[in-house]
């Protein structure tokens, strides 16, 4: 992701006070953030039947991105790729045109609600060099 993203790899460069792309795959600090992540994903796919609790959580965890510095919600859709390439990597010969249907409509979903919790924030969470 961090290769075709240059924009995604100066900013988790720039957050772990790392010298290169080179760095940021030995970070432990980028490690958590993955793990967390996919835990976020766990959580709001096991979750789909009730829907008001994910969406409350996916918005909520996209709000919390505006204190970032740097941080564009269109971040967020960078992850589909990725994931949808893991998700065929994982079931191999499980995996068909049906499965990967059903999960280009989840992560998209998923990656909707973010986003919208990004951009539906006040203003005033939004991150400044002021404070």
């Amino acid at each position: 992701m961090f290769e075709t993203n240059a924009d995604v790899a100066a900013l988790f460069i720039g957050f772990g006070n790392l010298a290169d792309i080179s760095s940021l795959r030995q970070s432990k600090r980028l490690e958590n953030h993955a793990t967390m992540v996919m835990h976020v994903l766990d959580e709001a796919i096991s979750s789909m039947d009730d829907t008001e609790y994910v969406i409350e959580m996916l918005q909520g965890i996209g709000k919390s991105h505006r204190k970032i510095a740097g941080f564009d919600p269109n971040f967020f859709l960078k992850i589909e790729e990725p994931f949808l390439l893991a998700v065929q990597e994982t079931l191999q010969d499980r995996y068909s045109a049906n499965i990967s249907h059903v999960y280009k409509i989840t992560i998209r979903f998923i990656l909707m609600e973010l986003t919208d919790g990004y951009r539906n924030g006040p203003d005033d969470d939004r991150y400044s060099e002021n404070g």
